[in-house]
């Protein structure tokens, strides 16, 4: 289509994955074809496996009885790696893989069910 005032500057092709624009080029001797910068860009996708704190799992795992949603607050905690990565936000465990296994985390929690 072409948008804009009568005269014919520029046009752009939303018929094709890129979505070029055709611009008049400066001088007026012929046509430019570019890549839109003018479309939105696509969203970026979701992290599959987000940092978080699991409160329900931390308050499980340490035998609570009953969902402590402030249990992620004990800092001390953090150096314990099962601790550290039921609660990965308020530990600020940016260094441990978010997805996967965690060896350490799961020998602690082997010993806590008497595993």
């Amino acid at each position: 289509y072409f948008p804009g005032t009568a005269r014919c500057t520029e046009y752009i092709n939303v018929d094709v994955p890129q979505h070029t624009v055709m611009r008049l080029h400066e001088t007026g001797c012929g046509w430019v074809v570019m890549q839109s910068d003018r479309l939105p860009t696509p969203p970026a996708a979701e992290d599959p496996c987000p940092l978080m704190d699991d409160t329900e799992a931390a308050s499980a795992a340490f035998n609570l009885g009953e969902h402590d949603p402030m249990i992620c607050g004990f800092a001390p905690y953090c150096t314990h790696p099962l601790y550290a990565r039921l609660c990965a936000v308020s530990c600020n465990s940016a260094a441990i893989p978010d997805c996967g296994d965690d060896d350490a985390a799961a020998a602690q929690l082997g010993g806590l069910l008497g595993a």
